[in-house]
């Protein structure tokens, strides 16, 4: 896998996307991200170079139940899609109700130590775009807005142009918070 670098990223207007001016860097595969320990921290996977992915990526973490518990709550979550699985049970594949929100998978545990891996499907928008397009990942794309001409479904913007010079992405990270619930 090729991981692309960029200088620095910013909240774009949308709270799903990000931006960065660029350019990016190719260098050769990182190790793939895990967690380990205690306490679960966000993987900011955009910025560690996993921008155009097309593959999950899979994160493992052990994570620790002290009770009797039905819900694994991961949030928040930014990505397309997640595959659990939980001490090699596999727990199917769950989709966030909105970008960025958390995701409640039902996980019957019982007190103990568990491994816990997480196959985080990125958006094809990242993949796909159109990247420089001024309004992001808009509901509606033309062919027109992928070259930079402006047609019927800009009406709203106040210039001429479409693009601009910023790459828009969309956020793709792990949970920053798994909690059995």
């Amino acid at each position: 896998m090729t991981c692309w670098y960029a200088a620095g990223y910013w909240d774009a207007p949308d709270a799903t996307e990000v931006l960065t001016d660029g350019p990016f860097t190719i260098t050769g595969v990182p190790s793939a991200p895990a967690q380990t320990g205690p306490t679960w921290k966000e993987v900011d996977l955009v910025a560690a170079g996993y921008a155009f992915t097309r593959e999950p990526i899979a994160l493992h973490a052990e994570i620790q139940v002290t009770g009797h518990t039905k819900i694994l709550a991961l949030s928040p979550v930014h990505a397309d899609a997640v595959h659990v699985r939980i001490a090699s049970v596999d727990y199917g594949w769950h989709w966030p109700a909105a970008r960025g929100q958390g995701l409640a998978v039902p996980a019957e545990l019982t007190p103990g130590s568990y491994t816990l891996r997480l196959d985080l499907v990125p958006s094809s928008y990242n993949v796909y775009g159109p990247h420089h397009y001024v309004l992001g990942d808009a509901p509606a794309i033309s062919p027109a807005q992928v070259i930079g001409q402006r047609n019927f479904i800009d009406e709203a913007l106040p210039h001429l142009g479409t693009h601009e010079a910023a790459w828009h992405l969309k956020r793709f990270s792990a949970p920053s918070r798994i909690e059995p619930i």
